[in-house]
């Protein structure tokens, strides 16, 4: 009876939000004191070039993200168990095949800039990356939270962990901190292969999952891609046009605002399942409560957690970097930074409501726009003001896509013809 009881808690919506709040905390604590760590040992030049590396991997990801991840939680969510495992392991094939092409050509570009070193590390650390990710999404389109927080530990925490060890003894580089992703993603990706049961990587009709992979996919590919390029513009901009001193300020602010992150992420896990099961049982109406259900139980976590930063900007500052560091007086583009993250907030719950619905070419659109915009107004800004003109455009793309998110949700969700439609196919 006592195990009925815990059984049918751990799969309530409750309990699967609070773990997945807590394996997307351990995520995003890993990756924050990581970047902490290094944005105080390294070099403002050293950071500032990690900072600009991190985004090309950053760029790979959201690609690998859309081609396999999206279509992965999607299909994967109304799968039996055995069907998820030949799906997560079809989905493992692609991975190697995305993570072979795309770490080649890190090599490449790093050789032609007389690093190839560091073109190793960085190819490894994305490679096992993603590798990790995929099984781990694989956890996660079963709800399966708590058991994907094991491997997540071993693989966030112990990177920061590897990357405190090796600023105590001396030696923390760039390639080092690569060669902590790599090892402990590596070792993250083994516990979980485990946890979720493969058995084997052969698939039948292959051929088939793929066209499934590819159409749902392709929009959010050009979506991901789009959205990850605009966020890297800014430090990419910035080196090029103020140094690469100041792309590190960039990222070392990222780094403060990105306390929410786990959150966003743990926000958008569950909506885009739950968004997507709602509306194929009940309608459009159902998935948009859903995902305002979920959203508003983030919100609880995020509005203190950026309020703080708002109110104490200077205080947060000389925490994280000390009284020494040249990112202590950076209050006033920190405050913009954290109020620009709230009203971002808003716009990936309705964003990922939108995917959850099939909505992703519509998502691909406000992207672009909201990207070009940026990118228009973001150059002379960037030359003018250097990391204010930066920040300012940040804020700008945000807000134009946060208005572009809520009139599509309320014509194609909450309007009157998504009511019909509805009704139409029942």
């Amino acid at each position: 009876m006592i195990r009925r009881v815990i059984a049918t808690v751990e799969r309530s919506p409750a309990s699967s939000g609070f773990w997945s709040l807590a394996d997307q905390g351990t995520v995003s604590l890993g990756n924050f004191l990581t970047n902490i760590i290094l944005a105080r040992k390294l070099t403002p030049h050293e950071y500032g070039a990690y900072a600009i590396l991190l985004g090309i991997l950053l760029v790979i990801y959201g690609a690998h993200g859309a081609l396999v991840i999206y279509p992965l939680s999607l299909h994967g969510a109304s799968e039996s168990r055995d069907e998820l495992r030949l799906l997560t392991a079809f989905s493992l094939c692609l991975t190697t095949g995305i993570g072979l092409f795309l770490g080649a050509g890190l090599i490449v570009a790093c050789w032609v800039f007389a690093t190839p070193s560091l073109g190793f590390w960085a190819a490894g650390a994305i490679f096992f990356w993603i590798t990790q990710e995929t099984v781990r999404r694989g956890l996660m389109a079963h709800m399966r939270f708590r058991d994907a927080m094991w491997g997540d530990a071993v693989s966030y925490l112990g990177q920061a962990a590897v990357v405190f060890i090796l600023a105590r003894i001396g030696r923390l580089s760039i390639e080092n901190a690569f060669g902590a992703i790599a090892v402990t993603s590596m070792a993250a990706a083994g516990l979980q292969f485990a946890q979720i049961g493969i058995r084997s990587l052969r698939v039948q009709n292959p051929r088939v999952l793929l066209g499934r992979f590819w159409n749902l996919g392709r929009w959010m590919v050009l979506s991901n891609f789009t959205g990850v390029f605009s966020s890297q513009f800014f430090p990419w901009a910035l080196a090029l046009f103020r140094g690469i001193p100041m792309a590190g300020a960039f990222q070392a602010l990222s780094n403060v605002v990105a306390v929410t992150n786990p959150i966003f992420v743990s926000v958008a896990n569950l909506i885009i399942p739950a968004s997507a099961k709602a509306n194929s049982e009940r309608g459009t109406k159902a998935a948009f409560h859903e995902a305002i259900r979920y959203g508003t139980q983030g919100a609880f976590f995020v509005l203190p957690c950026l309020g703080l930063v708002l109110l104490c900007p200077h205080c947060v500052l000389l925490i994280l970097y000390g009284r020494n560091s040249s990112y202590a007086s950076l209050t006033t583009a920190l405050c913009i930074f954290a109020a620009v993250q709230i009203v971002y907030y808003v716009a990936i719950v309705l964003a990922m409501l939108l995917n959850a619905l099939g909505h992703t070419r519509t998502t691909f659109s406000i992207l672009v726009i909201s990207a070009l915009v940026s990118i228009i107004v973001g150059i002379p800004l960037i030359v003018w003001a250097g990391l204010l003109g930066a920040i300012a455009t940040v804020a700008l793309g945000t807000l134009l896509r946060a208005a572009l998110v809520v009139a599509v949700t309320r014509k194609e969700v909450l309007g009157p013809s998504a009511d019909r439609l509805y009704q139409e196919t029942a």
